[in-house]
C-alpha cells in the first residue's frame, strides 16, 4: 500500500511531511503509530508542478485541509528566494478554527513578508472565538472573487488548487489522474479562467 504525500519543506538535506490521521486511513494510521528510529520506505520525489523563479508575477493558492502542504512548500521556496518577486495570495479553508493546519507557520511567513504574501482563512464553523484574520464562510464564487486576479489581467499569473477531491472538482473540475489535469471546470470555469491559468495539485 502506498500513498502520495507532499513534503512541506524545500530542503535537500531533510524532509518534513504533514500527515493527518484518519480512522479509515491505513497509511496515515501506520505513520502515526511509528516511533523514533522506525523505518518508513519512501520513493520519489515525483514533481507535479515545475516552478521557475519569476515565471509568473502572481500566484493564487486555493487550499483545503491537508491541501495546504504543497502550497506551503512552494510558498516557502518563493519567499526564501531573494530574487523571486512573485506575489502570493492564499485562501485556505478548514472545518473549524481549531484545525487550521500550519497556521502558526503561515502567520510567521505573513509577518516576515507582508508586502509579498496575503492570506485569507475560511472555516465552516467556529469552535472558539474567531481572530480577525479568520472568517466563517464557504469556498464559493463570491469568496474567490475577493482574492483572485481578474481573468483578463495583463500580467502572467497562475491559480493553484489543492484539497479533497470534492473540493477540487467543485472549484476547478475533476483532476483526471496524477499525470493528467483535465480541463478547467467548476467555479473557476464559470468565472472565465482557462487551462493555462489553473493548475490542480
Amino acid at each position: 500500500i502506498a500513498r502520495p504525500y507532499t513534503p512541506i519543506s524545500y530542503d535537500s538535506n531533510h524532509i518534513e511531511l504533514l500527515v493527518r490521521r484518519y480512522e479509515t486511513g491505513t497509511v496515515s494510521k501506520h505513520i502515526h503509530s511509528l516511533n523514533e528510529g522506525d523505518t518508513l520506505r519512501i520513493r520519489g520525489p515525483l514533481e507535479s508542478f515545475p516552478y521557475k523563479i519569476n515565471c509568473v508575477k502572481h500566484v493564487s493558492m486555493i487550499a483545503g485541509g491537508t491541501g495546504i502542504a504543497p502550497m506551503y512548500q512552494l510558498m516557502t521556496k518563493i519567499l526564501s528566494s531573494p530574487n523571486d518577486k512573485t506575489s502570493i495570495q492564499l485562501i485556505y479553508a478548514s472545518k473549524d478554527n481549531q484545525n487550521i493546519l500550519l497556521k502558526k507557520e503561515l502567520d510567521q511567513l505573513l509577518k516576515s513578508y507582508p508586502d509579498q504574501l496575503r492570506i485569507k482563512y475560511l472555516v465552516d464553523r467556529a469552535n472558539e472565538p474567531l481572530t480577525p484574520d479568520v472568517q466563517v464562510g464557504f469556498m464559493d464564487e463570491k469568496q474567490l472573487e475577493t482574492v483572485l486576479p481578474h481573468t483578463n489581467t495583463k500580467y502572467p499569473f497562475k491559480i493553484l488548487v489543492c484539497g479533497p477531491d470534492g473540493m477540487i472538482r467543485s472549484i476547478a473540475g475533476p483532476k483526471l489522474s496524477e499525470e493528467k489535469q483535465g480541463p478547467v471546470g467548476g467555479i473557476l470555469k464559470h468565472m472565465g479562467y482557462n487551462d493555462t491559468q489553473v493548475f490542480k495539485l
